[in-house]
């Protein structure tokens, strides 16, 4: 996708994918923190355990599987062309098992997850090393903020209200203050409502069942009719 941007010269497209991009990591920068990070935001769950062995298998088969497609993109571009060829589309040009070429640079898998994986143990060890160092006796309401202590009720969690603060920015609150979100949200509201009604008409109650299936096959009658 960069690399069509840079042919056709669509600078803005180019732009707007840069700084995607950079917000696509930040937001899932909050979903790694909120994982293995974050505080528990409830007392209940500081007694939380691991989920058995078969949830986790189909989550490491996935993992490894983008690790070695991103380590590797060769071995599935190899399988991809011939299909590629026999609908007359353009092949991807590539280089060994690691390298995707291109015409304004390649991409090496191997090298950048591997520079990756280096960085991502780096990072737990340093982490490892604070986290020793500090005390572990302390509870998780031991803090304070602008005076005010914390109570049971209080989520402590990193992706709590994440973002609350760019309202503060006028440009960008104007901006959320029109978006589409406030439509989808009320859509969201009235149809839970509705499905609320059905769901109460309809379980346990074999007689409001049939009348909502006479007054379903009615309307279909009536519509068509006309």
């Amino acid at each position: 996708m960069y690399n069509a941007a840079i042919d056709t010269k669509f600078a803005l497209i180019l732009i707007g994918m840069l700084f995607s991009g950079a917000a696509s990591f930040l937001y899932c920068y909050k979903l790694v923190y909120g994982i293995y990070l974050g505080h528990p935001t409830s007392k209940g769950l500081q007694s939380t355990k691991e989920v058995p062995v078969s949830y986790l298998v189909p989550q490491i088969v996935l993992a490894l599987l983008l690790v070695l497609t991103g380590a590797f993109p060769g071995a599935f571009i190899k399988v991809i062309n011939p299909v590629l060829k026999e609908f007359s589309l353009s092949q991807i040009p590539y280089d060994g098992l690691g390298i995707m070429d291109s015409a304004v640079g390649n991409f090496n898998g191997l090298f950048i997850i591997s520079a990756f994986v280096v960085l991502f143990l780096l990072i737990l060890f340093l982490i490892w090393r604070i986290k020793s160092k500090a005390k572990n006796n302390l509870n998780r309401f031991d803090i304070s903020y602008c005076g005010e202590v914390p109570s049971q009720d209080t989520s402590l969690h990193y992706g709590y209200g994440f973002g609350t603060e760019l309202h503060r920015i006028k440009f960008v609150n104007a901006i959320l203050k029109r978006s589409s979100s406030n439509f989808y949200e009320s859509l969201a509201t009235q149809t839970k409502k509705t499905s609320e009604l059905f769901s109460r008409m309809y379980y346990g109650n074999i007689h409001n069942t049939m009348i909502i299936i006479l007054l379903f096959f009615s309307a279909l009658f009536f519509i068509g009719v006309n």
